[in-house]
């Protein structure tokens, strides 16, 4: 008994710290799979029926999280940013833009920059703010040359 006793806080410890890194992989996973495929929809400078390109691709990515991360992220608590630039030489260090939650999918040849952040409660307090850590997952794509939309 007294084995159990000094071994079970350590064996729990571990069981719950694997199964929260697991579910900060699962998140990560799907904002890199999200950011991804709002990138390659983007870039091809379609849009859905009804909607604008910027609505579109901003729907791409929400749907894309919500499907790959089985539940586990809320779409309204993302926090969404792009960068539209003439050419590759001039990106720059993306920074949350003024709407958090649109998309700027650029337009025809132009350098595009996503990036997604979710705040996710954490049940390990050193690796994270205040219990919160912000994931984030972040791709560069140029635009093809559509016709100028």
């Amino acid at each position: 008994m007294i084995e159990f006793a000094l071994v079970a806080p350590v064996f729990l410890m571990l069981l719950i710290g694997s199964i929260e890194f697991a579910r900060l992989f699962i998140i990560e996973n799907a904002l890199i799979a999200g950011v991804r495929q709002a990138g390659r929809y983007g870039i091809t400078g379609a849009n859905a029926v009804g909607q604008n390109r910027s609505n579109s691709v901003t729907q791409v990515l929400k749907d894309t999280i919500k499907t790959y991360s089985a539940g586990l992220v809320d779409p309204s608590k993302l926090q969404i940013s792009s960068n539209v630039y003439q050419s590759l030489n001039q990106i720059q260090p993306l920074t949350m833009g003024n709407d958090p939650q649109t998309l700027n999918p650029g337009g025809s040849s132009e350098v595009i920059q996503y990036m997604v952040i979710y705040p996710t409660k954490t049940l390990i307090p050193f690796l994270s703010n205040n219990g919160v850590l912000n994931l984030t997952a972040e791709a560069t794509y140029v635009n093809e040359n559509y016709g100028g939309q």
